[in-house]
Formats: C-alpha cells, sequence, structure tokens
C-alpha cells in the first residue's frame, strides 16, 4: 500500500515539474526579444560569404553548388575548400568556379597535430 502512495505522490511530482515548466515557458516567451524585419533601403546588399569545406564529397557536392548557387540574394561568394579530396571533388569545384564567377577554389593544407578536418579547412 505504501508503495501505491509513493509512485502515486511519485508521478503527481513528475506532472507538477511539467506543468511549471510549461508555464514558466509560456511566460518567458514572451521577453523574448523579436528581431524585426528592417525594411530594404535600396542601397547595395552586403556580400556575405559561404565557406564550404569538401573532403571527398563528389557524390553530393555539385548538387550543393547548385543549390548555392540558386540563392536570390544578390551579393554571395562561396568559397570551397577542398580538403585534400581523393576522388572527384577538386574536378568538380574547379567546373563549377568555372560556370559561376561566385565560386572559387581553395586548396586545403596538409592537418597540423590536434585539428580535426572541417575546423582546419574553415
Amino acid at each position: 500500500m505504501l508503495m501505491d502512495w509513493l509512485l502515486l505522490a511519485t508521478v503527481y511530482a513528475a506532472c507538477a515539474t511539467w506543468v511549471v515548466f510549461g508555464l514558466n515557458l509560456l511566460t518567458t516567451r514572451k521577453q523574448i526579444p523579436r528581431l524585426e524585419p528592417r525594411p530594404w533601403d535600396g542601397g547595395e546588399a552586403p556580400l556575405v560569404t559561404i565557406v564550404l569545406p569538401a573532403r571527398n564529397e563528389a557524390r553530393c557536392l555539385e548538387r550543393c553548388l547548385a543549390s548555392l548557387t540558386a540563392q536570390d540574394y544578390p551579393r554571395i561568394q562561396i568559397l570551397v575548400v577542398d580538403d585534400q579530396s581523393e576522388d572527384d571533388t577538386p574536378r568538380i569545384i574547379g567546373d563549377a568556379a568555372a560556370r559561376d564567377s561566385r565560386i572559387e577554389a581553395i586548396g586545403g593544407k596538409a592537418l597540423p597535430a590536434g585539428w580535426t578536418g572541417k575546423c582546419w579547412a574553415v
């Protein structure tokens, strides 16, 4: 009988915790500042640089680059860092850079001790 009461009390405590958590979430949500879109002043758009580290990404790199170049933002540059790939990645990057002047190929360098590939490429 005592175990039943303990189990019931635990369930009620857990439910109460979730209710308090939910109420807290609802009340603090109103306090989070919202970023409102600024009206475009008609001037030149700021340049956005996309850094794309790539190592042996031949299987999906063409689709990725096609997606990036399809963006409608007026000023982007795409820096594709070939992180010493052993597949067709360098050729794909070169072909894409030849087709679109916004793409620039950058050759990666050997990893220093203690670094991981993507972090070093970026």
